[in-house]
C-alpha cells in the first residue's frame, strides 16, 4: 500500500518541486509510521482468538478512544524510556555515524548504559507469563 501511494505521489512531487530534505524526511516518517501500524495490525490478527475479537479490538482502537486510567503509570514509564533512547538516536542521526556513542568518553557512555539498564529494571514488567510463541 505504501509503495502504491509512493508511486502515485512521485509525479506530483516532481511537478511541484517538493523534493527537498524536508519532503524526504516527511516521507520517511510516513513510511515508518505506516510500517509500524501494519505490523501492529498483523500482530493483532495473529493474537486474536476470532474475527469477532479482531473487530472488537479495532473498534476499541479506532472509535472507542477512552483509555483505561490504570495504563497511565505504564505510559509514563514508556515515555521516559523512549525519551532516553530518542536522545541517543538523535545524536546518531546528526553525526551520521551509527557508532557515535562508541566514540563518547567511557564515563558518559557507561552512564547512558546504566540509565537504560536501570530504566528497564525499574520500569519493566513485574511478574511474568509464558511468551506467546512458546505455546506452539
Amino acid at each position: 500500500m505504501v509503495l502504491i501511494l509512493h508511486r502515485m505521489t512521485m509525479p506530483l512531487l516532481r511537478k511541484i518541486s517538493l523534493r527537498s530534505k524536508l519532503s524526504d524526511y516527511l516521507w520517511k516518517c510516513v513510511c515508518i509510521c505506516t510500517t509500524f501500524h501494519l505490523v501492529c495490525l498483523g500482530w493483532l490478527m495473529f493474537r486474536a482468538q476470532s474475527f469477532g475479537q479482531i473487530r472488537s479490538f479495532l473498534f476499541q482502537m479506532l472509535v472507542d478512544l477512552k483509555p483505561d486510567p490504570a495504563i497511565y503509570p505504564q505510559l509514563i514509564k514508556l515515555f521516559f524510556c523512549l525519551s532516553l533512547l530518542t536522545v541517543v538516536q538523535v545524536f546518531k542521526e546528526r553525526t551520521n555515524d551509527p557508532y557515535t556513542i562508541l566514540n563518547w568518553p567511557p564515563l558518559i557512555r557507561g552512564g547512558i548504559y546504566l540509565i537504560v539498564l536501570l530504566s528497564i529494571i525499574i520500569g519493566g514488567v513485574q511478574g511474568g507469563q509464558e511468551f506467546i510463541y512458546f505455546q506452539f
